[in-house]
């Protein structure tokens, strides 16, 4: 089988999804270049040498000249190649939509990140943007979502869909070949990704000032940008061990972040998956994370971390206290943590279910 990854975002998702893939598969990725510079450290670019990878210009239409090269390099692509199947990931821009509309006589599947747009900053769709993602989501021969609830989401709101949505978990990334699960000793949390409204870093904030005011030793490291930051920078300011790196973080200083964290934090309002949780994963380290969306579909409650309810930070703030003064069981949660990502939520794991989805569709076993 022939199979083309696509993504105009999403690359080292993409990239790590291509790991995976059995041998018997001839499997070729097409990443945005700019994406997948930004995303994929240089470590893992030369990685996967059974793997053919080509990166394009995909520019929107402003940029006129590399929109329209862009496009020409995936029409010649497909027409030279002739892949079996097409695998998008969903981003509703105007150059996918095009690939999309190029691709319409191949086979198509969409993994669908974000059943629907988190609050804040991301709900503010175009009509446009809209009208693409219904599109794509009514044309693809197959839909792939990352958890049972996401799954549950899209069947409430496209019932008609339902036939063709399936649930493939959302594979742990940079998963390290050599785990030792030992802890710094510096009771190190980290936050780590976009600063947005729905991650919750304002409840996060104030759970730490309540763990401040017990008298319980911690440092909180905040990795990342975001709208979000300057209104939460008085909280912020009033703890006292912390470190800010309010910046594009360098795929490159991700592995340093993890590999320095005792503690992952996800204290979202609101969530469909998380791609924090799968660097948590490839990393080995234990969390503490809401009850919302698939977060609990990865982070399993007194197995590898433990669950709060959303926007509570007397909740959160227990949590953190608990793990901090457990090391022993911090620890193991680290090491199931790492069990985890070397088994069911594997890419080597995700890509079989993916593979099976594609035969699936070949074979015509899905419902259209």
């Amino acid at each position: 089988m022939k199979i083309l990854l696509f993504g105009q975002h999403f690359s080292e998702y993409v990239w790590t999804l291509a790991s995976g893939m059995p041998e018997d598969q001839q499997c070729i990725v097409m990443l945005s270049r700019d994406n997948f510079y930004a995303e994929v450290p240089p470590r893992m670019r030369d990685q996967l040498d059974r793997v053919n990878l080509f990166t394009i210009d995909m520019q929107g239409p402003r940029h006129i000249k590399k929109f329209f090269q862009g496009l020409y390099s995936f029409y010649k692509f497909l027409r030279d190649e002739r892949p079996d199947i097409v695998h998008f990931q969903e981003m509703p821009k105007g150059f996918s939509f095009v690939c999309w509309l190029f691709s319409q006589h191949y086979k198509r599947i969409l993994t669908v990140h974000d059943v629907v747009s988190h609050p804040g900053q991301d709900t503010q769709t175009s009509w446009r943007q809209e009208f693409i993602r219904r599109y794509m989501r009514e044309t693809a021969q197959a839909l792939i979502v990352h958890g049972a609830s996401l799954a549950a989401m899209m069947e409430n709101i496209a019932p008609h869909l339902m036939g063709k949505i399936n649930i493939i978990p959302h594979p742990a990334m940079r998963t390290v070949k050599v785990y030792n699960g030992n802890l710094t000793g510096r009771n190190t949390l980290l936050f780590f990704g976009r600063i947005e409204r729905y991650k919750g870093l304002h409840v996060l904030a104030e759970a730490c000032l309540r763990l401040q005011e017990r008298g319980v030793p911690f440092t909180l490291v905040v990795a990342g940008k975001g709208n979000e930051f300057e209104q939460n920078k008085p909280l912020l300011d009033a703890i006292v061990n912390k470190q800010i790196h309010h910046r594009h973080i360098a795929p490159e200083e991700i592995d340093h972040l993890f590999d320095d964290a005792d503690l992952v934090l996800l204290p979202y309002i609101e969530a469909s998956q998380s791609g924090v949780a799968a660097y948590a994963l490839g990393f080995g380290k234990a969390c503490v994370a809401t009850r919302t969306g698939s977060l609990d579909e990865v982070i399993k409650h007194n197995f590898n971390g433990l669950l709060c309810s959303p926007n509570n930070p007397n909740q959160l703030a227990d949590c953190i206290e608990t793990m901090l003064s457990n090391p022993d069981v911090m620890q193991q949660f680290g090491r199931n943590t790492h069990r985890l990502a070397t088994s069911s939520l594997s890419a080597a794991n995700s890509a079989r279910m993916s593979v099976k989805v594609y035969s699936d569709v070949l074979n015509n076993q899905l419902l259209h």
